[in-house]
């Protein structure tokens, strides 16, 4: 049998904190469990309010308002590391991807 590709795409609220994303991999793990059935193509928005944030953290360099530049940076950096503590429960995984995190910040 020839594997079909399906596409699966998550919205910005989907993945809105690490509860959500946590479900959502639940959703993509039981949807694709047989690759010979069907080829997984998985389109994720960023996460819910992120790209408002990053327009901010932009027009604050552009502006050169470093202090609200630095808050609103601080304050999406936080969001990414409360959701990736709640979205993946292996205590290993997890610090890895928090050492990712920090690394990318």
């Amino acid at each position: 049998m020839k594997s079909q590709v399906q596409v699966l795409k998550f919205g910005g609220t989907s993945v809105g904190n690490g509860e959500r994303i946590r479900r959502v991999a639940q959703i993509i793990a039981r949807t694709y469990h047989d690759p010979a059935e069907a080829f997984p193509v998985v389109v994720v928005s960023a996460m819910a309010k992120v790209t408002d944030q990053l327009l901010r953290i932009a027009a604050f360099v552009c502006t050169n308002e470093l202090e609200a530049y630095e808050r609103e940076l601080k304050a999406l950096k936080q969001k990414q590391f409360d959701a990736a503590e709640k979205a993946v429960n292996a205590a290993e995984g997890r610090n890895t991807l928090l050492k990712q995190l920090e690394s990318a910040f």
